[in-house]
């Protein structure tokens, strides 16, 4: 209790005590018009039903942390029980560890669809084949399907067309 009025104290935040699948205690932590309810102990199981009760009581949102192995690839059992959203740190970590090293000259990997997609962000270096060739070109020449969403030149940003002529330094998100 110590650590929660310290955190109290030292934090804009509200601090309750006691069981997080307790309905009584979800429910005077204002649970029931919470727009989101954020499970993260370090039990899976408690974090799963704390936010099955959340959403009994009325929370809009939740997220648990599950970091078990055993609940792996089970995103249709956690929606049918509507709980939508689950988050494992060291699953994330590692994928996002995966992604710089495929794209090791992206800025930035952004993964969408269940990973089926990924949004990659980069520099044109100044010495690339794409310099001066129109995006129309390029797809042809490269025989490649990807889709250049935004291309950021000095502080303007655009949305380029097929007539769209790439310059060194272009930031390009395809």
């Amino acid at each position: 209790q110590s650590v929660v009025e310290e955190i109290i104290n030292g934090f804009d935040v509200m601090g309750i005590c006691g069981n997080g699948c307790s309905p009584e205690i979800l429910e005077s932590a204002g649970a029931s018009k919470a727009d989101l309810v954020i499970a993260a102990t370090s039990s899976d199981e408690l974090n799963i039903l704390a936010c099955l009760v959340a959403k009994k009581l009325g929370a809009k949102d939740t997220i648990a942390r599950v970091r078990g192995y055993e609940y792996n690839n089970q995103e249709n059992m956690f929606m049918s029980l509507g709980l939508p959203m689950t988050i494992n740190p060291e699953s994330e970590a590692a994928k996002e560890i995966y992604e710089v090293i495929s794209f090791p000259e992206a800025i930035r990997v952004d993964s969408f669809a269940q990973g089926k997609m990924d949004m990659i962000e980069l520099y044109v270096p100044e010495n690339s084949s794409l310099i001066g060739k129109k995006l129309f070109e390029i797809q042809k020449i490269y025989k490649v399907k990807v889709l250049i969403c935004a291309v950021q030149r000095g502080d303007e940003v655009i949305i380029p067309d097929g007539s769209f002529v790439f310059q060194g330094k272009d930031k390009i998100n395809v």
